[in-house]
C-alpha cells in the first residue's frame, strides 16, 4: 500500500485508521480463505510469555527440520506451521502490543523453535 500523506491538521490519524482497518481484514477475514492453508492441529507444547521489551515464543519441535518450518509475523499476529509424520501443527499467537517484524529472530535448538519477537517501541508526541 503506498503512503498517503495529507496537508489537512490531523489527517494522519485517518491513514493510520485505514491501515488498521486493512491489516484487520486481511488478518481475520482474507488469511483463513488463502490456499496455502492446510487442515492442522494445534502444539501441544507451546510456550508465550511477555518478557516486557519483547515476547518470546516456545515450540517442542521434536525432531522437526528448520528448512521446513513456517513461519509468518505481522504486528500483531505470529503464525508458525510444523509439518510432521503426523500431518501439520500450526499455532497462532496473537499479541496485545505490535512487533517489530524486521528484528524478529527464530532458533532451532535440541528440539526447541525459539522465536523471539521484540515490542515496537512507542512514540513520544511533542505538543506544540
Amino acid at each position: 500500500m503506498a503512503a498517503r500523506t495529507s496537508s489537512k491538521p490531523g489527517a494522519g490519524i485517518f491513514v493510520e485508521f485505514e491501515r488498521l482497518c486493512e491489516q484487520l481484514i486481511d488478518e481475520h477475514l482474507i488469511a483463513r480463505w488463502r490456499t496455502h492453508r492446510r487442515a492442522a492441529q494445534p502444539f501441544e507444547n507451546a510456550l508465550m510469555l511477555d518478557h516486557g521489551s519483547r515476547y518470546e515464543i516456545r515450540i517442542a519441535t521434536a525432531a522437526a527440520d528448520a528448512r521446513s518450518i513456517e513461519i509468518e509475523v505481522s504486528e500483531r499476529r505470529l503464525s508458525v506451521r510444523i509439518p510432521g509424520p503426523a500431518g501439520v501443527a500450526e499455532n497462532v499467537f496473537d499479541f496485545a502490543s505490535p512487533v517489530d517484524c524486521d528484528a524478529v529472530s527464530a532458533r532451532l535448538s535440541e528440539g526447541t523453535l525459539r522465536i523471539v519477537l521484540p515490542k515496537k517501541p512507542g512514540r513520544r508526541v511533542e505538543i506544540e
